[in-house]
């Protein structure tokens, strides 16, 4: 059954792979080079499928290329098979070849398909490759057309916001990341991000910034602990990226182990204390 990676299906098991003409030529050199030849002498018999003695000479035998290189009770087995008789070598390189079917349907299956897949936010890794070309054609569908979205930015550098937008459709954090270095704005990149996902300008954007005097207002009695404005500006931070906002409760939690046991603070949830700050003015409300 096929899987769903950035809205597109990819073959779900090594037989859809192996159905895939182009796909299957980019994962076998993938399995080249981070499984080796033995590996890949493995997917070519799975799509060989050889019967009878071509299981041997295909594969087995010391002069076949590619060749599989058995050890342990598989090895065993073909010495046997190949030191009995002649006759009765063809049926039972069969069962053998059963055996090895499923042995190497397993190999890929729970371990290089997945090591496959797993490389789609690797720069330069194959799998990246083909989700940047998908990401370069849908992105704009889904964040605006790029010379909108770079005017409403206020940028110039079209090619920049375009990396920046194929990044954010395959999950790349660090690729946006970079990319927004690169668009020379002066925003942080999570305040980028957070305006070509919800298609907005900057203007109206603030830097992310603490106002210690009104944290008093809204209960803080450690206001004078310069680690709980750190903590508060990282809380903000992560709260404001949509890709990080699950961590920003649990700073906040660290900001309470600070704060008096007495303080109002400690009776106050994550959701309640950011509306809080908002309409006290602690900090700016960036919606």
């Amino acid at each position: 059954m096929p899987i769903r990676i950035i809205g597109e299906n990819f073959p779900g098991n090594i037989d859809e792979m192996l159905n895939n003409r182009a796909l299957s030529v980019v994962f076998n050199t993938f399995v080249i080079k981070n499984a080796g030849k033995n590996a890949a002498a493995r997917l070519s018999f799975l799509s060989e499928n050889p019967k009878g003695y071509d299981v041997y000479t295909q594969f087995l035998a010391p002069n076949a290329s590619p060749r599989i290189q058995l050890d342990g009770q598989l090895k065993g087995a073909l010495d046997k098979i190949m030191a009995g008789a002649q006759s009765e070598a063809a049926s039972k390189l069969d069962v053998l070849a059963r055996v090895l079917n499923k042995e190497f349907r397993d190999l890929f299956n729970k371990r290089l398909l997945r090591a496959f897949y797993g490389t789609m936010h690797d720069q330069g890794a194959p799998f990246n490759t083909i989700c940047r070309k998908i990401a370069a054609k849908k992105c704009e569908g889904r964040y605006g057309k790029v010379g909108v979205v770079t005017d409403r930015l206020g940028l110039k550098d079209k090619a920049a916001v375009k990396d920046i937008m194929i990044a954010m459709y395959i999950g790349d954090t660090k690729a946006a990341n970079d990319a927004c270095k690169k668009a020379g704005a002066k925003w942080k990149p999570f305040i980028i991000k957070d305006a070509i996902e919800n298609q907005k300008g900057l203007i109206g954007y603030h830097e992310v910034k603490v106002d210690a005097k009104k944290l008093v207002i809204c209960g803080f009695e450690n206001v004078n602990d310069k680690s709980i404005l750190t903590l508060l500006t990282e809380m903000i931070e992560l709260h404001l990226d949509y890709n990080t906002r699950k961590k920003a409760p649990k700073v906040f939690e660290k900001i309470k182990k600070k704060e008096p046991k007495t303080s109002p603070i400690q009776k106050l949830k994550y959701d309640a204390m950011i509306k809080l700050l908002q309409t006290k003015g602690a900090i700016p409300d960036y919606g």
